[in-house]
């Protein structure tokens, strides 16, 4: 699996100053939010200690509060990603680049070029399936 970004960092929403788990539901409802919100409290435990304001305002809280749902710094969620897609096998990662040209026959994608954003590289891609998930 091919997974790109437009950046250095994968993570979308959170690595780019999301901050706070935007959410309506307060509490972990499937289980990669629940490992999310796991990871998001050790690391700021490990960064920052369990007295500190940062590891405090990683959980759930008053579901009637405006500010009750966990923060992420960007830094914490840099990590969970980073340590996500390093830990699953099988992931290549291009950073820093964007899609620039598709070829579709009757549209089906056969390949794309994603070029990079930083010296303009062209690379082609060909796949049978092709995702476009942005956060």
């Amino acid at each position: 699996m091919l997974l790109t970004c437009w950046n250095a960092h994968p993570g979308g929403f959170f690595v780019n100053g999301g901050n706070i788990f935007d959410t309506l539901y307060e509490g972990n409802r499937a289980p990669l939010v629940t490992e999310f919100t796991t990871l998001n409290r050790q690391y700021n435990r490990e960064h920052y200690g369990e007295e500190s304001n940062q590891y405090n305002r990683c959980f759930f809280g008053d579901r009637l509060a405006s500010s009750s749902r966990p923060t992420i710094s960007n830094e914490a969620a840099r990590w969970i990603f980073e340590r996500w897609i390093e830990d699953e096998p099988g992931i290549t990662l291009m950073l820093n680049t964007i899609p620039s040209e598709v070829e579709a026959v009757n549209r089906h994608i056969k390949s794309i070029v994603l070029k990079s954003n930083r010296d303009g590289k062209s690379t082609p891609v060909f796949a049978k399936i092709f995702v476009d998930a942005n956060l």
